[in-house]
């Protein structure tokens, strides 16, 4: 008889090598680790850009000031370390990189933002900004977001594809938005951080119908959160911290895709997070019948509250 093996036995590096991306500030475990860059920050002091590498070679392994960095090659550290060369100057997300499972750098698959007051922060007076003690992209102002050239196809309202982010919002009375498809205010689909009555979390407008997935309970801490989007053909199915929330019935009108952004709505104004950015991970499927395995290895890393 053929011995039969389960693939999460030895590990959970099976269910991150089918995501389509992952931005994250620790490796993610798969087949093969990503030993490339993780972001591309820059100095305020002296608007000088380094790229900045995780501060070991293992799955799970994070940034720090004991990582290194290169101030040419997105693939390549140098032997000089993120403490060396930041002092106690602050620092800022210019590029996230995509991670995926091929470990390739992907230009379509970086999340940008060039513009020096609108890029979320990465370090305070040469210390790491945390959220429950790990690094965190910190979108503090009304103004930071990040998004990646293009769009991501799997997005489209005729796929299935699966979102899952690890965020938080610090304001209590605001839409904040941990990513969308688009960068115009009458078409898209949402994930809001929301601290307010109406408890929407995932929201669809298409057609001109807008559709709303709601927490069933409204959401009042600014504590890290697993906020998890499933769309099929026909619904939306929301998560909260790993707990079934609402499946919606969606139009099957099509809303706009033409970008993938974080942080906030458009460039400028709308739905600003105010909050920060751990994690998202985008599958191209529906991961519902993963969702357990998924949910707990993030809870395991960030011991969300």
């Amino acid at each position: 008889m053929a011995l039969i093996l389960n693939p999460y036995a030895f590990g959970v590096a099976s269910i991150y090598d089918d995501a389509l991306v992952v931005y994250s500030l620790r490796r993610p475990d798969m087949a093969v680790l990503w030993t490339n860059a993780v972001a591309k920050i820059r100095r305020d002091s002296d608007n000088a850009t380094a790229f900045l590498f995780f501060d070991g070679s293992d799955a799970d392994d994070t940034i720090s000031t004991s990582s290194l960095i290169s101030t040419t090659s997105q693939t390549t550290p140098d032997a000089t370390t993120l403490a060396t060369w930041l002092g106690a100057n602050d620092f800022y997300y210019e590029e996230w990189f995509g991670i995926t499972a091929n470990n390739v750098v992907d230009s379509g698959k970086k999340l940008i933002q060039t513009t020096t007051t609108r890029q979320p922060k990465g370090a305070t007076g040469g210390a790491i900004i945390t959220k429950n003690s790990l690094p965190t992209v910190d979108f503090l102002t009304d103004l930071r977001n990040m998004k990646i050239p293009t769009s991501y196809s799997a997005l489209d309202s005729t796929e299935e594809f699966t979102v899952i982010s690890v965020s938080h919002s610090d304001a209590s009375a605001a839409n904040g938005l941990v990513w969308t498809t688009s960068s115009l205010s009458t078409s898209y689909i949402i994930m809001l951080n929301d601290r307010r009555s109406l408890k929407k979390a995932i929201n669809q407008l298409n057609g001109g119908v807008q559709i709303s997935t709601e927490l069933t309970a409204q959401v009042n801490s600014a504590n890290q959160r697993i906020l998890t989007a499933v769309h099929d053909a026909t619904n939306n199915t929301l998560y909260y911290n790993s707990t079934l929330q609402n499946t919606v019935a969606h139009t099957s009108a099509a809303y706009n895709n033409d970008a993938f952004r974080i942080g906030s709505l458009l460039s400028t104004s709308g739905l600003f997070l105010n909050g920060s950015i751990q994690e998202v991970i985008v599958y191209a499927s529906d991961k519902t019948s993963e969702l357990s395995l998924i949910h707990s290895d993030i809870d395991t890393y960030y011991s969300i509250p």
